[in-house]
Formats: structure tokens, sequence, C-alpha cells
């Protein structure tokens, strides 16, 4: 009978300022079906610092996981799987608080979950994940400077990254086969003008099962791109092959708002790096589950973009601000296991 396994990889990723994240992960004996990042900062505040919105997420500015099976995570800010944590999981995912003015050896923690399967309930959940024995699993990233936490802030020694494996360790021939695998990105549009309603388009990537996706309007310039709720005003699915029918349109302000599902605002404040209480959704972030939108996708995987032209399926949302605008997406994609029968 398969084993259920957790386990923290023995090798921490210590931190370098502006520096590079490898990491060889493999040989894994078991299917590996969740992964869970610690970032333990150890900072130090001189005065009164500035801080970033979301300050403790841009101490990594980008993170990935491929093997030769695919890229099965790309992050170019962590931010928006953060927000598919929160939207997920709710209040087991919070930033904390900011250390204070002249803090010494302050840590702070926070979690970063990546799930290979659809069911956020199970960590063992076969329907997504990395199959055993995969080879050159690599995990990779970039290190960002203390600048990106806010001003007054020095990062020191004993800052890392840890990382927790959980899987599913076959005892016999045929056991722990994922029934798919994930390929997860982040994608940054950048909006050249404003348009009216649904006026906007991205071509949603083709060649694969097309999950969910979270979208994160951030406003401003790198680290100090925050998340706002005035740049857009409704969001969209759109279908042209399918006649251009629309099979999900809301507001922005109802996109958002449905998702109220934590207590605990996520640096919504006026003051950055101070919890707050929730009285809306998350600012300039939401979560479409589109995996059953689209006649003639997978009840599990969602629609079916395997043989997809370009832009049969897009994103339509009407840009009210496109000023230093960037909308960060996170595609949750799907690849059947032909191990497992899927093709």
């Amino acid at each position: 009978m398969a084993v259920r396994i957790v386990r923290s990889v023995a090798v921490t990723d210590p931190y370098n300022a502006g520096g590079g994240i490898a990491h060889e992960l493999s040989p894994v004996p078991y299917t590996i079906t969740r992964i869970d990042w610690q970032i333990e900062a150890n900072l130090t505040t001189s005065g009164t610092p500035g801080t970033s919105q979301d300050w403790l997420w841009r101490l990594v500015s980008s993170l990935s996981l491929s093997s030769p099976l695919g890229n099965h995570l790309t992050l170019g800010d962590l931010r928006p799987l953060h927000f598919e944590n929160r939207l997920r999981w709710g209040g087991q995912f919070t930033t904390p608080a900011a250390p204070g003015a002249t803090a010494t050896g302050a840590l702070k923690k926070a979690m970063l979950r990546f799930d290979a399967g659809v069911n956020p309930m199970d960590p063992w959940d076969l329907t997504g994940g990395i199959p055993a024995h995969t080879g050159n699993l690599s995990m990779a990233g970039t290190w960002a400077a203390a600048t990106a936490l806010g001003s007054g802030y020095t990062v020191n020694a004993g800052t890392i990254l840890r990382t927790k494996l959980y899987g599913v360790l076959p005892e016999t021939d045929g056991e722990a086969i994922p029934r798919a695998i994930p390929v997860c990105q982040t994608y940054q549009p950048i909006p050249s003008s404003n348009s009216a309603s649904l006026g906007s388009t991205w071509n949603f990537p083709k060649g694969h099962y097309l999950h969910s996706i979270v979208i994160m309007t951030a406003a401003g310039v790198r680290p100090a791109d925050n998340r706002t709720d005035t740049a857009l005003t409704d969001i969209g699915i759109g279908l042209p092959v399918a006649g251009n029918r629309q099979p999900y349109y809301d507001t922005w302000p109802s996109f958002k708002q449905e998702q109220r599902i934590v207590a605990v605002s996520e640096d919504d404040g006026a003051t950055f790096g101070v919890p707050t209480v929730a009285a809306e959704g998350d600012v300039g972030v939401g979560l479409m589950a589109i995996n059953r939108l689209a006649a003639g996708g997978h009840p599990l995987y969602g629609v079916d973009n395997r043989q997809a032209g370009e832009g049969d399926t897009q994103l339509l949302f009407g840009v009210a601000n496109n000023s230093n605008l960037s909308l960060w997406l996170f595609t949750r994609h799907y690849d059947l296991n032909p191990a497992a029968g899927g093709a």
C-alpha cells in the first residue's frame, strides 16, 4: 500500500542579496503532491522604516520548479500565488506584521504553498503531482535586495528559504501515479491604454487544460507597485470561436468582494506592514474558477485548450486607469499524465 509522506528538505537556501536560488530536489522516490516554502527573514530596521505593501513576499523576486516533464511552477512575483493560497485556505496565509522602528534581529516568517492537485483539502491529492523518481527536478529563483522590503531595512545572516514536500510513496507498481501534471505560471500583461467595458483582451495560453486564474491589479513601479481596486471596471471570459460567447462577466467590485473569506485584511491598511480588520475582500485581487465554464472541458481540470488556436479563449477587461498598471495573472493549467491513462 502506498505511504503518505511529509518531509522537510534538509538543505535550506540562504539569503544572498540579488543572488540566485538553485536547488536540485531530485531524486525523490515519491510523487510530490504539495510543496510548502517558508521564508524566514532576520531583519534590522533603522529609525522608522518605510514598508512596502506585501513586504515580505518581495524578498524573493522569482521562484520556479521544473523537470524534464515541464515547467511546473513559474513565478515572476510571489504575490499572486500567495493570494491563491488565501483564497483557497483563508486566514492560514497572512503576511506577518512588519518589525517596526529600530528593531534588531527581528525574525519574521511566512509560508507559500504550491498544491499540485485540484483538491485543497487533501495534501496527498493525486489528481495532480510530480511523479515519483522524476529526474532533474530543480528549484530556482532570485533573492531581492533589502530595498524591496522598503526603506530602512537590513536583511541579516540567518535569512533562509525552507522547503517541505508532501507526497505519496509507491510500494508496488501502479501506485501513487498522478492523474495530471501541473503547469502553473504568472503572466504580467501591461495595458497600453484605457478601454470601455470588456474592451481589452488577453489570450489565455494554449496547449493545456485551464483550471483557474488569480487576477491581481498593481499600479506603480516595483517595489512600489501597490494593489488597486480602481484600475479595472469589469472582468470576463470570451470565446471568439463560439460566436463571441461570454460565459463569465462581473464588475470588478463584485468579482473581488465575493471572495471576502478572511477576517484579517492582507496589508490593505493606510500603513503597510500593519494587519487590519478586513472590511471587504483583499484590495486588487480575485480568483476566477473557470474549470467548468466551457462545454467539452474536463470536470477536474477545466477548459480544454489542448488543441486551441491563439485567442480561442480570452480574458476580457475594461481599464479605467492604465497609469503604471500591471495585471499580474496566475494561471493554473494541467496536462493529463499518459502513465495514468490520460491523453
